[in-house]
């Protein structure tokens, strides 16, 4: 079980980036500036994104995954708790953006994860995971890992990021030990940085390999 149960995210303009719950402009600018920090990520020239697709892992409203939708010629985005992928499909109207596939309104229980598993396999050119593991026990940190490994493609791209902290096991065991290709250790924003300085997100590359 999650450190936190899935309804947690339920009413999740309330729950994700909270302090933008009542600014939609704070909200969506949030957004454009963690897409340009993965986007700093991807060597590729814009106008080649159109050739590859994407997925958006644990993609809360999909704020991001509509912003990534301008560049890539695919974007998916996923989410297992269904409030999330409600909201989602009601900004995404507002937006006019049928490129953006969501997947799937009906995936709102964990175990649903093997639908994606099962037609997504070796399907994505990138993988996003933003905000997401951190939340996670070192169990499903690694269970998460490994499923989103099988829906890259070879030679596919994960950019995720972790919790110094709350993540500390599984980049002491992973990462620090060499036991994944992590191609680069990238950053450390220090726009999450906690109050008492006990931790902050550090952003990943994975290469497929």
């Amino acid at each position: 079980m999650s450190k936190f149960p899935l309804d947690t995210w339920n009413d999740p303009r309330n729950k994700i980036a909270f302090k933008y719950a009542d600014n939609d402009m704070g909200y969506i600018t949030h957004a454009h500036w963690i897409v340009s920090l993965v986007m700093d990520l991807i060597d590729i020239k814009p106008i080649e994104l159109l050739n590859y697709s994407l997925l958006d892992y644990g993609c809360g409203t999909a704020r991001m995954a509509r912003l990534f939708s301008h560049y890539f010629g695919s974007v998916s985005a996923y989410d297992p708790n269904y409030d999330c992928i409600k909201v989602a499909h009601e900004e995404i109207e507002k937006t006019n953006k049928a490129e953006l596939k969501i997947i799937n309104e009906n995936l709102f229980h964990t175990n649903d994860i093997d639908y994606l598993l099962d037609g997504y396999k070796n399907y994505f050119d990138f993988i996003t995971c933003v905000n997401v593991l951190e939340h996670l026990y070192d169990n499903e940190v690694e269970l998460e890992f490994d499923r989103m490994k099988k829906l890259l493609k070879p030679n596919g791209v994960m950019i995720f990021w972790l919790h110094t902290k709350k993540n500390k096991n599984f980049i002491d065991k992973y990462i620090n030990k060499g036991l994944i290709n992590i191609q680069d250790k990238i950053m450390e924003t220090p726009y999450y940085k906690y109050k008492n300085g006990v931790g902050i997100i550090q952003i990943f590359k994975y290469t497929n390999i």
